[in-house]
């Protein structure tokens, strides 16, 4: 299971996130420049990532284009990213079922 770090979250996040994923991408890996979010989009979909973001134009998305790729909705406001992480650590056992769970395009962490 891939993940897909929007750019509205810190890269610095990786290194406290649970290894249940496979591979943790950041959007500053893929490009130095700034992609617009149907290229995530188009990204994560071709590359089979789940994308992680604060953005609500990615569930704009999936209700007009379907998923894949899936979202996971961070509606968590500004929190420092340790607690930013240890809420979707903590969340692993549902977005893993999320992930596998072909009727929900959507997952949300509150």
């Amino acid at each position: 299971m891939k993940l897909l770090l929007d750019e509205n979250i810190s890269w610095r996040i990786k290194k406290y996130l649970n290894f249940e994923f496979s591979d943790i991408i950041h959007i500053s890996d893929l490009s130095i420049e700034r992609l617009n979010d149907f290229e995530i989009w188009k990204y994560a979909s071709e590359n089979d990532c789940i994308i992680s973001t604060h953005d609500s134009d990615f569930i704009d998305f999936v209700t007009l284009f379907g998923y894949p790729p899936k979202v996971i909705w961070l509606r968590t406001d500004n929190i420092r990213k340790v607690e930013l992480a240890n809420k979707i650590n903590k969340q692993i056992p549902n977005i893993i079922e999320f992930y596998h769970n072909s009727e929900i395009g959507i997952f949300e962490i509150l």
